[in-house]
């Protein structure tokens, strides 16, 4: 159970489909119908067949990262990502057929963006600044592209969906600086690894001027688009990064600040849409209580709240035996 990678997913789709809304319009219980809800499973079903592919091929980082605990431990099996890996691109496939048809353009784009960040051969991911680009076009762009889809008229579709992918570009420059964040809570695992990511080029204190940077360029295009999202968190992340950018260091700190940027974003949102919200509160509550009972962790909470934890595992617990234990020696 991945709620960081399903939040914003949610939260960027119900930009899109509430973009020129009027505030609270997105509080109606109205999620714009089979064909909505169809693109936006798909999408998180995408999302969630690239992330087991790209666990498998980030094994050795992620270890170092200490973010593979799960696999590195053995808890679960090459075998058993892979076969869920190919149970969520099925599902997608099934979802996508409930969804509009310029709405499975949009999805197939998302599948060749993800296969393209995390296949051999190309895996953008391994390659700076398409990295860092891969991200923000991916949430920010497309899942904000496909919620505006989801949220159009069929007479009105082709003008919605133009009028879109320019009130876009403020989302895909707050995923960027969230992003860059998260990639610099990796640096230090994916350089040892020999990984060339945006974060690992750019140091840490180049890395955090660019997040900051990126932050208030969304607000700037916020502005421009008569956006009031992007413009009121473009600006508190933005003077949040960079008065704090001095003293933000290491991996912890880099994570909590990009999980708290998240929410940041969907408390934002709130006036405009409520499923983000109560998508991150009963699905992080549920991934937070699977994680603590299955594995004896207790993420996706430690990451926002931080607390007396080894690398988000509990001091003597059983979960950090069987992490140490699996984890290669240095001798």
């Amino acid at each position: 159970m991945r709620p960081l990678l399903w939040i914003p997913a949610v939260a960027l789709f119900e930009s899109g489909r509430t973009a020129g809304a009027p505030a609270g319009a997105g509080w109606r219980m109205d999620l714009g119908g089979l064909p909505s809800v169809g693109a936006l499973f798909s999408l998180l079903l995408i999302l969630g067949a690239i992330h087991a592919w790209n666990a498998l091929r980030d094994e050795r980082s992620d270890r170092e990262n200490r973010k593979g605990r799960v696999l590195a431990s053995g808890l679960v099996t090459r075998r058993g990502l892979l076969f869920l890996a190919a149970v969520c691109l099925a599902g997608a496939v099934l979802a996508a057929w409930a969804a509009a048809s310029p709405a499975r353009a949009t999805l197939a784009a998302s599948l060749l963006l993800g296969a393209a960040y995390v296949l051999p051969g190309i895996e953008l991911k391994r390659r700076a600044g398409w990295d860092l680009a891969a991200n923000a076009l991916g949430y920010g762009g497309l899942a904000f592209l496909l919620g505006a889809q989801s949220g159009a008229s069929g007479s009105d579709a082709g003008g919605h969906a133009r009028a879109a992918a320019v009130h876009a570009v403020p989302y895909v420059l707050g995923v960027g600086a969230i992003t860059l964040c998260t990639m610099l809570a990796d640096r230090e695992g994916d350089s040892s690894s020999g990984q060339r990511t945006s974060a690992v080029v750019l140091g840490e204190e180049a890395g955090a001027s660019c997040a900051a940077g990126l932050a208030l360029s969304c607000a700037l295009a916020g502005f421009l688009a008569r956006d009031l999202v992007p413009l009121v968190w473009g600006s508190i992340a933005g003077v949040a990064l960079s008065l704090g950018a001095a003293r933000v260091r290491g991996r912890d700190a880099w994570n909590r600040t990009a999980v708290r940027l998240q929410c940041l974003f969907i408390a934002v949102l709130l006036p405009r849409a409520w499923l983000p919200l109560v998508w991150a509160l009963a699905w992080g509550g549920a991934a937070t209580l699977y994680h603590r009972v299955r594995f004896g962790v207790t993420y996706p909470a430690v990451a926002v709240f931080g607390g007396e934890e080894r690398d988000g595992v509990p001091r003597g617990s059983e979960a950090q035996g069987r992490r140490i234990n699996a984890e290669p020696s240095n001798t």
